[in-house]
């Protein structure tokens, strides 16, 4: 087994201070490489946006920034007291295991309560960590609950999540879009309706918007999932077949291109970024 460390020669003891995350900064890896070397001797833009979060206080605790690349479990700990290089620093291993483990636990209270709306301002209080669209925090805790199979759709606003649960009875088309499709087709369980091929189809695929303009259909119940005539073909019940039928048209760009566009997400909107901050 083999980890990452640094060994300190001739310790008799490990001086151990309380630090406080107070936000999260996450590079491409090829940048926190760069960081990794580079730690002292350059200012970093990441650091500068959040250096009047980082201070000791009265009561010795370290406020600080956990700085983790995209591709590493790993992360670098500062307190740069107030300055945009890494003044005082600590690696620490495997980080970002400890942080899933903690969103889970925080989504699943969530979840477990129903809870249609969370301030940001509950986060300290409740998890003990601090949660803003601009620390970082925002982004993972979002990706977390929109990765749960509980929840249909989440919206962020200036002042916390707004969520919205997918129905408790069977097996429902948005669950089903927590797996990804490929030339999937559609039909009514009960009646006849004109067929669209549906390229690619998962829980990705909607705009906030759409997810909520198509509400309606992906609440339906799947009732068979098969390969018939046509392919891939999933048959849902409780939704009006014309609606599910324009649902398909509309995927297949059979619609005004404004609708497309509003309703289904764009292929370019995943570009790579430097860095995610939450705003």
């Amino acid at each position: 087994m083999i980890i990452k460390s640094k060994l300190m020669r001739k310790e008799n003891n490990f001086e151990l201070q309380d630090c406080k995350i107070e936000a999260i900064a996450e590079l491409r890896d090829v940048d926190f490489q760069s960081f990794s070397r580079h730690m002292i001797d350059r200012d970093h833009f990441f650091l500068d946006i959040f250096k009047d979060k980082m201070y000791v206080d009265k009561d010795d605790v370290a406020h600080c920034v956990m700085v983790l690349s995209d591709k590493s479990d790993d992360g670098i700990l500062v307190e740069s007291e107030g300055a945009s290089y890494a003044r005082y620093s600590a690696f620490v291993p495997n980080f970002r295991c400890h942080l899933r483990e903690q969103m889970r636990l925080v989504s699943d209270t969530i979840v477990a309560n129903q809870e249609a709306k969370i301030h940001f301002d509950e986060f300290e209080d409740r998890f003990g960590f601090p949660c803003t669209p601009f620390n970082g925090f925002g982004n993972i805790v979002l990706a977390e609950l929109k990765s749960r199979p509980e929840i249909r759709n989440v919206d962020t606003g200036g002042h916390g999540f707004s969520i919205q649960y997918a129905p408790q009875t069977g097996m429902t088309l948005w669950d089903l879009m927590a797996f990804k499709m490929e030339d999937v087709h559609l039909l009514d369980s009960d009646e006849e309706h004109d067929l669209a091929t549906i390229v690619e189809l998962d829980r990705n695929t909607l705009t906030p918007a759409g997810r909520a303009e198509w509400g309606d259909v992906l609440d339906a119940k799947v009732e068979r999932i098969y390969e018939g005539s046509y392919g891939l073909q999933v048959d849902l019940s409780g939704c009006d077949p014309d609606r599910l039928e324009e649902f398909s048209q509309m995927l297949a760009g059979n619609c005004p291109s404004s609708d497309y566009e509003k309703w289904v997400t764009s292929d370019d909107s995943d570009g790579d970024v430097d860095i995610e901050m939450g705003g």
